[in-house]
Parts: structure tokens; sequence; C-alpha cells
């Protein structure tokens, strides 16, 4: 027990800005391995299995971004409950609810995909699948299924290894996988041409090795953490799936918010329009994981000082990572608005249409990062004192509320281009009500410090 309260003497007195910076860059680092690898992934499926192997990744994902959330609800919500027990010294108890948390992941991944292998055929159809590709989207979700206790447990395994911290060992698994999956997208897919097969075997063998290796680093860290499984606490897991619920409603607001503008762009554009949004999401996926991979890096930092009733360093915390946030974007910003014509141009060539409106958009919907950049440090910041149904406010104003009546009312006053500026509008409507939120915040931690 000693070790454990040792490992948390950095986090509870640290120079914030230090700590910040010693979490933050191990796992804004890993992020972004993962959108370079994401990038790679396409650019292998586009060149090498073709239109057929893409719609057939793509329809996949709005049911694999379901399972997701339901992971990223549990691991968030039950890694914050975690990180708030070790703040309070609680070792045994973080220990306990560890293992509970783990065990459920698995009986949800084992159960999901039994399901899944089990109806494989209505589900693709329910996704829509046509015959013409039908054969595709079922052989990619019946290879992807077999690692879904990888992909569900991976992200609460990387959080508790961070909140044990040991960051830059989270990191160094991360960037490995993310460069095994390279490598065995380039032998399954251009070597061997195992098609879509090959897409989902090289993802879920590079998933499955950073489990192993998260399992392993965590077995061996500081808090020596069990896998046995454990009795599942009905009133602990509703808590951590409360905790988390922001997490599946990000997902979920995903899905929903990309399909709002596709069908917005179909029929004020059509096909042109929907390639356009792809190309800027293509190149805006890399400043987006690093601004989500720095607000993850904070949450278990929060956590523990809160258990621990350590409100000034919350505080002290919080302030710094508004400042180091807002810093990154309104550099990374400025660069992606002035170099925008370059890195369309490395996606499009010989479609002077398609490059004139995709750089034209992606000077408009980048502006959204500036906002998006304080939204996203304040949902991730609620979520980590167990403010979980602000969280979920945040996540549904973003992703779903402000996007509709973007897509629905500018396109009146400003046309086509209503719909590039719907995500600054969205952002920043977002923003006018998460600032009331955080100084009501603010109050009620300032009282609950004096009440001491």
């Amino acid at each position: 027990m000693e070790q454990g309260k040792e490992m948390n003497q950095d986090v509870l007195q640290k120079n914030p800005r230090l700590l910040l910076i010693q979490y933050a860059l191990p796992s804004m680092i890993a992020m972004l391995s993962t959108a370079l690898y994401i990038l790679v992934d396409g650019i292998f499926i586009g060149n090498f299995v073709g239109a057929e192997g893409l719609a057939a990744i793509n329809l996949v994902m709005p049911a694999w971004s379901l399972m997701s959330g339901v992971g990223l609800m549990l691991s968030v919500g039950g890694g914050t409950l975690i990180s708030i027990r070790l703040g309070q010294s609680d070792q045994d108890g973080a220990r306990r609810l560890f293992s509970m948390v783990f065990t459920t992941l698995m009986i949800f991944a084992v159960v999901a995909s039994a399901l899944t292998l089990g109806f494989i055929r209505p589900i693709s159809y329910l996704l829509g699948a046509t015959e013409e590709i039908l054969h595709h989207v079922m052989i990619y979700m019946r290879y992807i299924t077999f690692f879904m206790f990888a992909y569900l447990t991976n992200y609460f395994l990387d959080y508790m290894l961070r909140a044990s911290n040991r960051p830059k060992r989270a990191m160094q698994i991360m960037v490995a996988a993310s460069s095994l999956n390279i490598l065995l997208d380039y032998v399954a897919i251009v070597v061997l041409r195992w098609g879509v097969m090959g897409a989902a075997l090289a993802s879920g063998l590079a998933q499955t090795v950073a489990f192993g290796l998260l399992i392993w680093s965590l077995g061996h860290c500081e808090m020596c953490y069990s896998f046995k499984p454990k009795r599942i606490s009905k009133e602990l897991l509703q808590r951590a799936l409360y905790n988390g619920s922001s997490e599946l409603f990000t997902e979920i607001s995903f899905g929903v918010s990309t399909l709002i503008y596709n069908l917005a762009l179909m029929q004020r554009i059509g096909v042109l329009g929907v390639s356009a949004f792809a190309v800027v999401t293509y190149i805006n996926v890399i400043l987006a994981f690093l601004i989500f991979g720095f607000a993850i890096s904070m949450q278990p930092l929060i956590s523990i000082n809160y258990g621990a009733g350590r409100m000034d360093r919350v505080a002290s915390i919080l302030k710094t990572a508004y400042l180091y946030g807002f810093s990154l974007v309104a550099l990374a910003t400025l660069l992606i608005f002035t170099q925008r014509s370059f890195l369309v141009g490395l996606f499009l060539s010989g479609q002077p249409e398609l490059f004139t409106m995709s750089a034209h958009a992606l000077g408009i919907v980048t502006l959204n990062f500036i906002f998006m950049c304080v939204n996203v440090i304040s949902s991730a910041y609620f979520t980590a004192i167990e403010w979980a149904g602000t969280s979920v406010i945040i996540s549904v104003l973003r992703g779903m509320a402000f996007t509709f009546i973007g897509v629905k009312l500018l396109p009146i006053f400003l046309g086509t281009d209503g719909i590039w500026w719907t995500s600054p509008f969205t952002e920043f409507s977002t923003l006018l009500v998460v600032v009331p939120l955080l100084l009501w915040n603010a109050k009620k931690m300032t009282r609950r410090e004096e009440a001491k």
C-alpha cells in the first residue's frame, strides 16, 4: 500500500504545469500515431481494395462506434472512480474496482461478439449493405469481431496505466501498436492481397498485441492490478456507467452529426460536397485527435486530486489545460489555414473543382477548433469529477442539437457556405453554454473548500 501512496505523490504535489506536460505529451503522441494509422489504413484500402472495400468498412463503422461507445462509457466511468480512490489512498478499493470493470468489459465483449457472429447477415442488411458489397461487409465484420475483446478493453487499460503514473509506457504501447498496424496492413493488403479481411486482421492483431503489453505493464506496475474475475457490484457498475455516459453520447453524436452533414451536402451539392467533407475530415482528424489526447491525459490528474480533496490543484490543472490547449490549437489552426491548399493537394490531383471546394471548406471548418478545444477539455473535466450529466449535455449539444440547428438555419442566410459554417457555429454555441456551467461549478467547488 505504501508503494501506491508513493505513486500518487507526483500527482498530488508536483507543479501542475510540469505535471500536465509530463502526462499530455505521451498521450498526444499516442493519439497522433493512431490518427496517422487511420489515414494510412484508408490509403491502403482505397488504393488496393477499391471503393467496395471503403464502402464496406464505412458501413460497419456505425455499429462498431456503438460497441466502442459502450466500452468507452464503462472505461472512463470506471477509470474515474478508480482514480478518485487512488487520490483517497484507497489502494485496495481501487484494485477491487479495477478487477470488476475489467471483468464487466470482458463479459460484454464476449456477449456482443457472439450476438454479432450469430446475426451477422441481418446486421449487415440493417447497416445498409446491398448485395453488391454484402460479401465484403460480412467478411470485415466477421474477422474484426474476433478481436472485440481487445478493442473494448484497451482504452480502459491505457487509462489505468496513465493513472498509475506510467504515461510514457502507455504512449510506447500505443505507438508500437499503430506502427505494427501499418506494417501488417502492408503485408495483408498489399503483399498477400487479402482485401478487407486483411484490414480486419491487421487491426485486430495490432490491438491484441497492445492488449498483451498493457496487461503485462499493469500487472507489474506499483499497484500490481489483478485480472482475476471479481463479483460485479450493481451499485458501482451503475455509477461507472452513469459517469462515463458522456463518452457513449459522444460516439453516438459523432455518427449522428456525420449523417446530418452528409444528408445536407447530398441535398445541396451532391457527391462532390460529401467528397469535400471527407477530405476536410481526414485533414482535421490529426488536430482533433491531439485535442482529445490532451483532454484525456488531464482526467486522471483531475480525478486523483479531486479524490484527495485538493480543489486548489484541480483548479490549477484545469486553468493550465486551457492555456496549453488553446495555445496548441491556435498555432495548429493558423498552420492549417495558411497551408490548406498544400494539405488538400496531398489527397487530390486532377480534380480542380473538388480541390477548390475542399480548400475553401477547410478554411472555414478549421475555425471550429478554437472553440472546440475549450468544450472538449471542459467535458473531460466534468467527467473526471463525476459531473457526468453536465458532460452529457455538452456532448449532445456539440454532436446533435446545434449541428442540426446550424445545418437548417445557416444555409438560409449564407447559402451552401452555411453548411461549412455549421461546425464553428456548433462549437461557439456550445461554448456559450459551457462558460456558465464552469462558473457554476467553480462556485460549488469554492463552497466545498470553505466548508472544510
